[in-house]
């Protein structure tokens, strides 16, 4: 999405705002309270889509809170971010119990730590195979390119060129997901195709992975 484009989406997201809360304005309330608050439902909203507000604001009219005589109580847009993260489909980039990696990343891990892969044995199941007894990676400078990027906050874009963004809850800590500069977020994309592409040129364009458990030598 270009500069241009993003902020038209946000003069957008405010005008559907400015829609929203014109029923719950005091007639006292002043230009600059409205103006700083039309802002935060922009900053909290604006990588949302236009459909993604309109289904989390009327889930909100139908299940959010109300007063004793059964006024629906004045939102906040974390109120309507809520509904829409809980909507969104969670990108699983990994599987803790068996995750699996490229033939190129198979190769590059038995050359680093082959003669470990000969003497160790794997974790038992239930978590990642190369855990040690104290839960550390025992290839963590070969550790695969799924492994790198676990727990980092995610961006991408759907085919309405909307950002998204997500993160492990584990790392929901800290500032405010939205509120991250672009460069500190990983983008989902550009590095996930060049290593289908390269993936598909080493195996004949099957595609196929291989479990990190499966690279321990097996007992004879």
């Amino acid at each position: 999405m270009s500069p241009q484009q993003r902020l038209a989406h946000r003069v957008k997201v405010g005008v559907r705002a400015e829609a929203i809360l014109s029923q719950f304005w005091r007639e006292d309330e002043p230009d600059a309270v409205r103006a700083m608050v039309l802002e935060s439902w922009m900053d909290v909203l604006e990588s949302a889509s236009h459909d993604e507000i309109r289904e989390a604001w009327t889930d909100y009219q139908r299940n959010g809170p109300r007063s004793a005589n059964g006024r629906l109580a004045r939102p906040d847009p974390g109120a309507l971010w809520h509904r829409i993260r809980g909507r969104r489909p969670k990108l699983h980039l990994v599987q803790p119990e068996t995750p699996r990696v490229v033939i190129s990343e198979e190769e590059r891990i038995r050359r680093a730590a082959g003669e470990q892969l000969a003497r160790d044995t794997p974790h038992p199941p239930g978590k990642c195979a190369f855990l040690d007894g104290s839960g550390g990676c025992r290839i963590y400078e070969h550790r695969p390119y799924v492994c790198r990027t676990q727990g980092l906050p995610l961006r991408w874009f759907g085919d309405d060129l909307v950002e998204r963004r997500d993160i492990c809850p584990l790392n929901e800590a800290g500032p405010s997901l939205v509120e991250l500069p672009p460069e500190h977020c990983w983008t989902v994309g550009a590095v996930e195709t060049r290593l289908a592409r390269l993936q598909a040129e080493l195996d004949d364009g099957l595609m196929s992975r291989v479990s990190l458990r499966e690279l321990f030598v097996k007992p004879s």
